[in-house]
């Protein structure tokens, strides 16, 4: 499994490394980890250029619940060179849906990534929100709102497939995850940045 590391701050045992080979974390399912409105923040020092989970609720064959990921491609479905990686949201509801950053992430460099979805009454629709160190970095509004089922939580892997495969699971550096079951604002998001960055 994961193991303890130092964190951003260079406090030992206050972060997780993932091998990117065979090392993840679950946690089981609850009705509070079952969200349609929510906040997913984490601090990440991705080692390894490769697509693969950040952090998903369910599974990603079963279309998850929320997720979000490291290398996915760009809006146009292009993926990147090596040295301009990317970030991405996804959940599911009717379809899935899915969010790239516009900015580009370095490797072996810590970066808070913070995702947000909340609904909109008056049009059951949700609006998908994508903060890279506490500033929006991208932003889309869909005709969908994310579906829930009963499977675990996982870090750095993709909960698997029937038959084996898969995802590469995450090879890097996890610290201070936060899931909230409500949208920050963009102030709760930089506030949370300004508290928890490397002074």
């Amino acid at each position: 499994g994961a193991t303890l590391t130092k964190d951003r701050h260079g406090n030992s045992d206050r972060a997780y490394a993932f091998d990117g080979v065979d090392a993840y974390m679950e946690a089981p399912n609850h009705p509070s980890l079952q969200l349609t409105q929510f906040t997913v923040s984490v601090w990440m020092h991705p080692i390894s250029a490769r697509q693969s989970p950040i952090l998903l609720k369910d599974t990603h064959h079963s279309l998850e619940n929320y997720g979000l990921w490291f290398g996915v491609a760009d809006i146009t479905g292009q993926y990147p060179p090596a040295d301009r990686q990317r970030v991405g949201i996804f959940f599911k509801g009717s379809g899935q849906w899915d969010l790239p950053s516009k900015s580009h992430v370095v490797l072996a460099s810590y970066i808070m990534a913070t995702m947000t979805a909340v609904k909109i009454e008056e049009n059951n629709k949700t609006r998908m929100k994508l903060f890279i160190d506490g500033k929006l970095d991208n932003e889309r509004e869909v005709n969908d709102v994310p579906g829930i089922d009963q499977l675990p939580l996982y870090l750095g892997y993709d909960g698997g497939y029937p038959g084996g495969g898969g995802y590469a699971k995450f090879h890097g550096t996890l610290d201070d995850i936060r899931i909230y079951n409500r949208a920050l604002s963009e102030a709760e998001v930089k506030a949370l940045y300004e508290f928890e960055k490397v002074k």
